[in-house]
């Protein structure tokens, strides 16, 4: 799609009151008109749901990637 008919999409989308199921790989669309990211998970088949912008899903989800990886150290108390 060219530039000019995805911005006349984006307007239109956006000022659609109803809810859009929206699945595309454009990242800056859905920046734009997200306000809840449903993630599908394939193990346990279930949905994560992230209500915010896909930027800051991203930034959510790496925050729990790396507090996975490198959980917090326990304090000792000494």
């Amino acid at each position: 799609m060219d530039l000019p008919s995805q911005d006349i999409l984006q307007e239109i989308l956006s000022e659609f009151n109803g809810t859009i199921l929206l699945v595309s790989h454009d990242r800056y669309l859905i920046d734009a008109l997200a306000t809840q990211i449903w993630d599908v998970l394939p193990d346990p088949h279930s949905m994560r749901i992230f209500r915010g912008s896909y930027s800051e899903y991203r930034v959510a989800r790496q925050l729990n990637w790396k507090a996975k990886s490198h959980p917090p150290k326990e304090e000792t108390g000494e």
